[in-house]
């Protein structure tokens, strides 16, 4: 289990939320994917400014900068890019 501080913690906090936060979409309740998807956005903050993601911005495979970047923008849904790690 995760300390609830650890780098990795923000890391599957922030996958959860923007989980729920598609659900949300589907489901027509806006304001709650907005919210959601908020701090999911501040949580891979976290994660991309605690100095474990790598020189192209992934951590655990994920390019974290990226996914930052698509979750604020309105026009498309957020896409995991999943490279394996070297």
């Amino acid at each position: 289990m995760a300390d609830k501080k650890s780098v990795e913690a923000h890391f599957l906090q922030a996958l959860i939320q923007n989980s729920a936060a598609q659900i949300k979409i589907h489901v027509k309740n806006f304001k709650g994917a907005k919210d959601l998807s908020e701090n999911a956005r501040k949580h891979l903050t976290v994660v991309l400014n605690s100095g474990t993601c790598d020189a192209q911005n992934r951590f655990m495979g994920i390019d974290i900068k990226n996914l930052i970047e698509n979750l604020g923008n309105k026009n498309s849904s957020p896409q995991l890019d999943i490279q394996p790690s070297p």
